[in-house]
C-alpha cells in the first residue's frame, strides 16, 4: 500500500488531483506507513490521520507497554513476533523487552523524544516502573539494529524529517500497548509547531474503535 501511495503522489497531475486535497490515513502498522508518506521528494500533503499507529520499535518499557502488555488483540508477545519480520532471532525477546539490545548512546538520544518525561503523569497512574539501563548485549544489538531505521521507528527521526509532515489527526486508546506512540507523536509535532487534533478513547483497546 505504501508503494501504491507513493506512486499516486508522484502522479497527481495524471489523476487531476492537487496535493492540497490529499489526506493519508492508516491504523496500527498502517499508521506508521501513512507517516512515511510525508517526504521531501513527494508533494506536501493536506493532512494525515494516524489511528493507533505503530511509530517506534525501540522502547518496550514505556508506560503503555508495561500497563497493557497482556491486553488481548495486541500484547507484547505479538508485537515481538512482528519484529521477527526484521530478521531478529526469537531468542532476543527478553533482551529487547529489557532494552539491553541498544547501546547507551541510543538510549540517550531516545530519551530526548521518547523518554517517559514526555508523557503526561495521568498516563502513568495505572502503573509505571522506570527501568534502569542494563549492560548492552552486543549480539542482540547487531541483529536488532534495524529497529533504529526511521522507516521502522518514525519517532526516532531528526526534527528536520518530522517537520515535513502535515497537520495530523491522531487517535489513541487507553488500553492499547501503542498508546504512547500516539502520545509521543502528538508532542513531537506540537513542539515543531504542527497543528494536531488528538482523540483519546478512554475505554478501548487496540483494534476496537
Amino acid at each position: 500500500c505504501l508503494v501504491a501511495t507513493i506512486h499516486f503522489l508522484k502522479s497527481l497531475n495524471a489523476y487531476g488531483v492537487g496535493p492540497a486535497r490529499v489526506v493519508v490515513c492508516g491504523g496500527s502498522v498502517g499508521g506508521g506507513l501513512a507517516a512515511l508518506a510525508s517526504r521531501k521528494d513527494l508533494p506536501r500533503l493536506c493532512a494525515q490521520i494516524l489511528v493507533q499507529a505503530a511509530l517506534q520499535a525501540l522502547d518496550s518499557q514505556l508506560p503503555s507497554y508495561q500497563q497493557n502488555k497482556n491486553v488481548p488483540w495486541l500484547d507484547w508477545h505479538f508485537v515481538f513476533l512482528m519484529e521477527l519480520l526484521l530478521d531478529i532471532s526469537p531468542s532476543w525477546e527478553i533482551m529487547v523487552l529489557k532494552g539491553t539490545h541498544l547501546p547507551t548512546e541510543v538510549w540517550e538520544k531516545d530519551r530526548k523524544w521518547l523518554g517517559p518525561e514526555n508523557i503526561p503523569e495521568r498516563f502513568k497512574q495505572r502503573g509505571y516502573w522506570p527501568m534502569p539501563c542494563a549492560p548492552l548485549n552486543e549480539d542482540a544489538y547487531l541483529e536488532s539494529s534495524l529497529t533504529l531505521d526511521v522507516t521502522i521507528s518514525r519517532l526516532f527521526a531528526e526534527d528536520g524529517v518530522v517537520a515535513q509532515v502535515p497537520e495530523a489527526f491522531i487517535v489513541a486508546c487507553e488500553y492499547d500497548l501503542l498508546r504512547e506512540d500516539s502520545l509521543l507523536c502528538k508532542k513531537r509535532l506540537e513542539d515543531l509547531g504542527k497543528p494536531v487534533i488528538w482523540h483519546h478513547m478512554e475505554d478501548r483497546c487496540h483494534g476496537v474503535l
